[in-house]
């Protein structure tokens, strides 16, 4: 098995907040907002790693921590074994051009006074990483990568000129351009047309398959990670409380907030469809996490222990753990 190209080890990040009326008047503590909270995951090359869960669980501050876009409060990134926070400015800049994102709006995502080319060639500019010819060829074979052929109809063509489905490969080939080794794609095909999703996702898989890149796909929607990835990663109020192979998450899911998610998926058939879990109450505010199980007060099995006891990842199977007490412990 192949190293890791990409580990997070026991990262966190918290956000200082302003303290309100509010928290003066009921004398509130005036706690940070944990926004990621001691998540280890690892990626190796060729693998695709989908990073599931609800609005505001912490996927996106997860995307950025991988990017160097934000610093941990605690813990380490590491790519290829080195600690991204110890790298000095020059050695950071390459560590940069291994790792590439695709952001979730493709319509805010390129410069509107930009041409195809000029978005494309900007990476391998800013990076000094080819010239000339050699500039003009590498913006050709990433577009033909990302599947917008013949790149040469392409590359005077501005943003307003394209679909949608064909922002978002031009955003992808702009991130292809500098061979990265990671690709993080954040919510690719929350702002596409249903008919064009698949499209998307099939190109991610195959840089992956094909190609060895290390994709890390973060997405609110269980449906769409069945057919597309290696692995699962499932985060509740910043934290991972399930994760292993896919197949096995989605077959014998053990965490309850997974089984949540998994029950309201849609089935092509009414005779398949099985009772919808539907969670009670809100998110809790991730600046006053709950005591115990952060899961518990949603949890539709929740317990004593839940209450009081933190539970840990702990293993139901090859590759497989969940944080519950059900489970273990």
């Amino acid at each position: 098995m192949a190293d890791p190209v990409l580990e997070l080890d026991a990262v966190s990040v918290s956000f200082p907040r302003p303290r309100s009326l509010v928290d003066f008047f009921a004398r509130r503590p005036n706690n940070d907002v944990r926004a990621v909270d001691q998540v280890s995951l690892e990626l190796r090359p060729g693998e695709v790693l989908a990073v599931v869960g609800e609005s505001g669980c912490g996927k996106t501050t997860t995307a950025n921590l991988i990017m160097g876009l934000l610093a941990p409060s605690a813990g380490r990134v590491l790519v290829h074994g080195e600690n991204l926070a110890e790298l000095s400015a020059g050695q950071l800049r390459r560590s940069r051009r291994k790792m590439q994102m695709v952001f979730q709006d493709p319509y805010e995502s390129l410069n509107p006074r930009m041409t195809v080319g000029q978005i494309v060639a900007e990476p391998l500019q800013v990076h000094k990483a080819a010239t000339g010819v050699e500039l003009v060829s590498r913006i050709a074979t990433a577009l033909d990568r990302a599947g917008l052929r013949p790149p040469e109809r392409y590359l005077g063509v501005r943003p307003n000129e394209l679909s949608g489905g064909q922002r978002q490969r031009v955003v992808i080939a702009s991130a292809l351009a500098l061979e990265p080794e990671v690709l993080v794609a954040d919510e690719p095909v929350s702002m596409l047309d249903v008919s064009i999703r698949a499209d998307i996702l099939n190109l991610l898989a195959s840089l992956a398959r094909q190609q060895g890149i290390a994709v890390v796909m973060i997405t609110h929607d269980m449906s769409t990670v069945a057919a597309y990835s290696d692995r699962i990663a499932v985060m509740y109020l910043g934290r991972i409380v399930e994760t292993g192979p896919t197949l096995s998450v989605l077959t014998t899911p053990s965490h309850p907030y997974t089984r949540a998610l998994l029950s309201v998926v849609p089935v092509p058939h009414p005779s398949q469809r099985k009772p919808r879990i539907i969670l009670s109450g809100e998110t809790p505010d991730p600046g006053r996490i709950p005591p115990g199980c952060r899961f518990n007060p949603r949890c539709p099995v929740v317990f004593d222990r839940c209450h009081i006891d933190d539970p840990r990842l702990m293993p139901v199977g090859e590759g497989h753990a969940a944080a519950c007490w059900l489970v273990g412990g």
